[in-house]
């Protein structure tokens, strides 16, 4: 009896999980539209950088040849390359 109550529930449950409607990332079609439309004028451009890019102001990069994170409007500062061994560097 115990055992039949248990199977009920979980199945009770499992039925009412399925049935909820959530929504998650990338459920918004217009929204969606807008970034596809933003990436692809970007792409058009040549891409490669973040100029007409929309930006939020309190925005966190950090690329690969950035000495430290730029945060909000900061410029990049870029590292120096390490030199190659056996090559003469400045």
């Amino acid at each position: 009896m115990h055992r039949q109550i248990v199977i009920i529930a979980l199945t009770s449950g499992l039925i009412a999980a399925a049935s909820l409607s959530v929504r998650g990332a990338g459920t918004n079609a217009d929204e969606e539209a807008a970034i596809r439309k933003i990436i692809a004028a970007h792409d058009q451009k040549g891409g490669g950088g973040l100029e007409g890019v929309p930006q939020l102001a309190d925005r966190v990069i950090w690329t690969g040849s950035a000495k430290r994170p730029m945060v909000g409007d900061e410029k990049e500062e870029l590292q120096r390359p390490e030199p190659s061994p056996g090559t003469y560097n400045d």
